[in-house]
């Protein structure tokens, strides 16, 4: 959403520039992020990957997807507020239940009941790329042919052992398993940087075209 390396008087411009409820999401998109790196700092503790215990291990692991899962929530919301109107076309009414997480069951006796929606992780991530880069006409499509995508989809299978574990040995973590669940990770972020970049110029030269051109 907003880049940490960008120059304090970019950021308060550019934070300044959104609209108000785009503003708080941007907000809480940063908050989540520096929350959620400063505890994958404070588990790593500067170590290199093989040196972590498999406690160590197992936090990361669990802090890594957290992050994920964070900002593909907030990804979703922004597209729902770049497009607040139900009856836009570009958002479907499907596409819009689905970006808020929720989902309908048809009880026996005729009435609508609303639930949260079980969507896998690796189905989610896609889902939120796609919702916001077609909320933003953005031509970004995330690129899932290569190498650290797979190694993605390892990394959620460790993370769901870990988090149901049927024995003992489920907890531990092989150097090869998190190597995985870093590059996975990273992947994920280095996308989302990505897609915020084609985004935001996508921003600046519709407000470019919007701007009377005044004659010297």
């Amino acid at each position: 959403m907003v880049d940490e390396n960008m120059p304090p008087e970019q950021h308060r411009a550019l934070m300044e520039s959104m609209p108000p409820e785009h503003r708080a999401l941007a907000e809480l998109h940063n908050a989540l992020l520096s929350e959620l790196t400063a505890e994958i700092r404070t588990v790593v503790r500067g170590k290199a990957g093989k040196e972590l215990s498999q406690s160590e291990r197992r936090m990361f692991i669990r802090v890594s997807f957290a992050t994920i899962e964070a900002l593909i929530f907030v990804m979703k919301q922004i597209a729902l507020a770049a497009h607040p109107d139900p009856k836009c076309p570009t958002i479907s009414e499907a596409e819009r239940a689905f970006a808020m997480e929720q989902d309908f069951k048809l009880t026996s006796s005729g009435d609508v009941e609303r639930r949260a929606a079980k969507i896998p992780l690796e189905t989610n991530i896609r889902f939120a790329f796609r919702l916001l880069a077609k909320a933003s006409n953005a031509p970004t499509v995330l690129d899932v042919s290569g190498t650290e995508w797979r190694s993605l989809l390892r990394a959620i299978k460790v993370r769901d052992r870990i988090t149901h574990p049927k024995n003992i040995s489920n907890l531990t973590i092989s150097d090869e398993e998190l190597s995985d669940v870093v590059i996975g990770f990273q992947w994920v972020l280095t996308s989302r940087i990505k897609l915020g970049n084609d985004v935001r110029q996508i921003a600046i030269l519709r407000e470019q075209s919007e701007t009377p051109s005044t004659n010297e």
